[in-house]
């Protein structure tokens, strides 16, 4: 299943919050650390629509 995606106009603190309660994202990621990482890269994560 996909990784949760930061909505448009959601704050960091809302972001993490759904993302490290995600059913998906405590399936696929148990380990607490390793959970709040890649909730970190995702809120970070730039759109890739341009080609530049």
């Amino acid at each position: 299943m996909p990784l949760p995606k930061k909505r448009k106009n959601e704050d960091k603190q809302k972001f993490i919050s759904r993302c490290m309660s995600s059913e998906v994202m405590k399936r696929e990621f148990p380990d607490l650390k390793q959970r709040i990482a890649v909730c970190l890269s995702q809120y970070r994560d730039k759109p890739r629509n341009n080609l530049s």
